[in-house]
């Protein structure tokens, strides 16, 4: 209906219940822990509510700003934009709550990519993510509902049964399979890895791959594919 008649998102009345059906159909998914389909039919209203705050343009104005500063090659001034541009986008999130969700899937890379570009920007500047990163939530919802990190978790608990079961030689190679995909996770979040209570959670799972590795003789692999994790938050 809402393609047919596309006033009816400028319709307060239309627009609040819209918002309502929004906030139940949220809670619904959020207790059977999904978040809203890809091809959600209400994205268009979504998008809308997006494109109607002003919010929107400051994200616009600011994101220029910053690719202006790279393009001169001020990455830290390029880095102070783009934090704005999160600053906006966190304050988006709370007038359009569903995006949390991924209500809108096309916001949500966008967002998404814009973390990771602010990721990049401070890794050449040779900084870290600050522990308060401001959209830590958002994203840890994204990471969480991706394939790959729930892959990744079975992969382990695989490699924790082989090695319960004394499969030492195939829980090595599952624990090896689950680092790979964690690899891939973080390496699409990157963000996370400011997250301590990620960080000791990998690290944890790392100190069970040590054990493994010791009781097979073996030493752990210099070129470790998650060896950032482990220079952040191992002991």
């Amino acid at each position: 209906m809402l393609h047919e008649y596309p006033t009816l998102m400028s319709d307060k009345a239309t627009s609040d219940d819209i918002e309502d059906l929004l906030e139940e159909y949220g809670r619904a998914l959020d207790q059977c822990d999904q978040l809203f389909p890809p091809n959600f039919a209400l994205a268009p209203f979504v998008q809308y509510q997006v494109e109607d705050n002003f919010k929107r343009a400051r994200v616009r104005i600011d994101l220029n700003k910053s690719l202006e500063a790279e393009a001169a090659g001020d990455l830290a001034t390029a880095a102070n934009f783009q934090e704005k541009v999160l600053e906006w986008w966190k304050l988006l999130i709370a007038d359009v709550p569903s995006l949390e969700q991924a209500s809108n899937r096309a916001i949500t890379d966008e967002i998404l990519a814009t973390v990771a570009k602010y990721a990049d920007t401070l890794r050449k500047l040779d900084r870290p993510i600050p522990g308060n990163f401001l959209l830590h939530g958002f994203v840890r919802i994204q990471m969480e509902h991706d394939p790959q990190t729930r892959l990744a978790q079975e992969a382990i608990e695989s490699g924790r049964i082989a090695a319960e079961d004394g499969e030492l030689e195939a829980a090595q190679k599952a624990y090896e399979q689950g680092f790979a995909l964690w690899r891939t996770v973080l390496d699409r979040y990157p963000s996370v890895l400011a997250d301590s209570t990620i960080g000791e959670e990998l690290i944890a799972v790392i100190d069970e791959y040590r054990e493994l590795l010791e009781k097979r003789k073996e030493e752990m692999p210099k070129d470790f594919i998650l060896q950032d994790v482990v220079e952040r938050y191992g002991q």
